[in-house]
């Protein structure tokens, strides 16, 4: 094999592992995220269809969000934003009030 493809194969291997880690990283966050915010996370799942797709939707960097992704909001502490993104203004309460309701 020459020098070339060696290289272009290892620079594959390196992307295949990155990207491993990367999915590790997202499945982590999103387990995080339904351990301590639930409603949020099953709202996000009902939204984008499956879990995959939510997880990633809160890794996306979104122009509604100034360029930060939805974890970079939560961390400021602005769940509000990410509900309403989702949801329009004042959707998250009625959500929030039927759960304890239902308890």
């Amino acid at each position: 094999m020459s020098n070339a493809l060696s290289r272009i194969e290892q620079a594959g291997t390196a992307i295949e592992e990155a990207t491993a880690k990367r999915e590790a990283a997202i499945a982590m966050a999103f387990a995080t995220l339904q351990e301590h915010k639930p409603l949020l996370a099953q709202t996000l799942i009902e939204n984008h269809g499956d879990h995959r797709k939510a997880a990633r939707w809160m890794c996306l960097h979104q122009r509604a969000f100034g360029g930060k992704s939805a974890y970079e909001v939560l961390v400021e502490g602005d769940e509000d934003r990410i509900w309403d993104e989702m949801d329009g203004p004042g959707d998250h309460e009625s959500r929030l009030l039927a759960l304890v309701q239902s308890q």
